[in-house]
């Protein structure tokens, strides 16, 4: 077990959360590739209309409103669109959100509002 990790998705071949209780659920059609180590089927490629949702709201609010660290590998093409690669999101406006996202231009930001 990773000391200290809540959560841990691998995606080696899977959206399996090997920490915590929250495997993922793929929507769209995510596409297995090959990882950065150069091993087949260890990465996925999420595309503008594929992602993977893992819990409801109520269950990651803890997010919003206390600290946590998040780490991933990412490979950004030149052809890319924006997207949000973690977030939550209050559609009412009326909670806090963050999305840590890449821009049209490439770039990853972090965005803290409410």
């Amino acid at each position: 077990m990773l000391e200290g990790f809540i959560h841990h998705w691998e995606f080696e071949g899977d959206l399996i959360d090997s920490v915590g209780d929250y495997d993922g659920t793929a929507m769209g059609d995510p596409t297995l590739v090959t990882g950065k180590d150069s091993d087949s089927n260890s990465a996925y490629y999420f595309d503008a209309d594929d992602y993977m949702i893992v819990g409801e709201d109520s269950e990651f609010g803890e997010l919003a409103s206390g600290g946590f660290t998040f780490s991933s590998w990412l490979y950004v093409e030149d052809n890319l669109k924006s997207g949000i690669i973690l977030g939550r999101e209050d559609v009412t406006g009326a909670n806090s959100f963050f999305r840590f996202e890449v821009t049209g231009l490439g770039y990853v930001r972090m965005r803290v509002g409410r």
